[in-house]
């Protein structure tokens, strides 16, 4: 029986033979294809030599592994090499790529880092993946999902065996229900928007009403320039959608593309209550044509605005309420009026689903009018008076 092959990337048994001033170190190692080579390297001294040829072989070893990844390295540097592959392969929005560092940077690493991929077991990444679902349920499922791609690279670089990430637990996220404003509960929030307020946010009024007007992200709206604005064309009132607030960078900007991508880029038919509104908002639009500015004539912060509905949502008694509520509010009276198709086409949607999951409210189920097939089950009158003789 033969002795067994080496493995790739591994060496045999270093033997070094010469004559003083002339000595010579040589081995075998296997390379990617499989192929078992002689390698040698020469020195003035047995050390010398010996240490020439392990130079040699580690650097043929590094050049056997595809990415510097074996078992041996750690989560951290396989994060490291995932990461720049994937910024090279895929097309990020700023807001993602600062998402992804930071709970690299602040969970993963802290959490697992130190871990070897060969120690990286399903059970082990499970365990932690629980515990952190205990304190920060929404970023665990994106460290999950950050943890499976990485590893899912270490296989195709065969660092590990499999993805042990791909058999652990899920978290079980409650989707939760879509619910719009009331006529009463609108007409209370709007008076908590009107109500006297500070100076800097006297925009507040206007940026309610063009939100629920045209169903948009509250980032889109405060990303309307007056370039966006279509309304004397013949055919009704147009609003471009073709941007948002990027918060995620400093400082902000306006990303010249939706939450959607490029192709989230819509054109809105207006309702004809909230052109008067878009005109005004033109008029007063500075250089930068913001139909929204700050007080020193920049972009708003969508924080700004959320940190006001808290107040103003407290001061109305709708705890619920969030910025989001206008857009769920303005799809549900659309697919209550004209069907969640008609909903799904102005949101700009993939599927119905996603519009119906998300965004409108269930409406009460009202059976089919059956009334004349059933009719033939009820009592006949001769019998009913027999049955009262008797």
């Amino acid at each position: 029986m033969g002795r067994p092959p080496l493995d790739i990337g591994s060496h045999g048994t270093i033997s070094v033979a010469g004559r003083p001033g002339a000595w010579t170190a040589r081995t075998r190692f296997r390379d990617n294809d499989g192929k078992t080579r002689p390698v040698e390297r020469g020195g003035a001294t047995k050390g010398l030599a010996r240490a020439a040829l392990t130079t040699a072989l580690s650097e043929r070893a590094t050049s056997t592994r595809d990415g510097d990844l074996t078992g041996d390295s750690t989560i951290t540097e396989l994060l490291d090499i995932w990461w720049e592959a994937k910024l090279t392969e895929s097309s990020l929005s700023n807001g993602t790529r600062v998402n992804y560092t930071d709970i690299m940077s602040r969970i993963i690493n802290p959490g697992l880092g130190a871990l070897r991929l060969r120690e990286a077991t399903t059970g082990r990444i499970d365990h932690w993946l629980v515990g952190e679902r205990r304190t920060r349920p929404v970023q665990s499922e994106l460290a999950r999902t950050i943890l499976s791609q990485s590893f899912a690279l270490a296989a195709r670089r065969d660092a590990v065996m499999g993805n042990p990430v791909s058999a652990v637990s899920k978290a079980k996220v409650k989707t939760p229900t879509p619910r719009a404003l009331t006529d009463e509960e609108l007409v209370r929030f709007r008076a908590a928007v009107r109500s006297p307020r500070k100076r800097g946010n006297a925009y507040l009024p206007a940026v309610f009403d063009v939100q629920l007007a045209l169903a948009l992200r509250i980032g889109e709206v405060l990303a309307l320039t007056a370039g966006d604005l279509d309304l004397d064309n013949p055919d009704g009132a147009r609003v471009h959608i073709r941007a948002t607030v990027d918060n995620s960078s400093t400082p902000i900007v306006r990303q010249t593309h939706t939450k959607d991508g490029p192709e989230g880029h819509r054109t809105l038919l207006a309702p004809n209550w909230v052109v008067s509104i878009l005109r005004e908002r033109a008029a007063l639009a500075g250089a930068n044509s913001l139909l929204f500015a700050s007080s020193r004539g920049g972009l708003i912060n969508q924080r700004h605005v959320q940190q006001a509905w808290l107040r103003l949502r407290d001061a109305a008694d709708l705890s619920w309420v969030t910025p989001h509520s206008l857009r769920r509010t303005a799809l549900t009276r659309i697919a209550t009026s004209l069907g969640v198709d008609a909903a799904t086409a102005y949101a700009n949607h993939s599927s119905t689903a996603i519009t119906e999951k998300h965004y409108v409210e269930a409406q009460q189920h009202l059976s089919p009018d059956v009334n004349s097939a059933l009719e033939s089950l009820a009592p006949v009158p001769h019998l009913a008076l027999v049955e009262k003789a008797s």
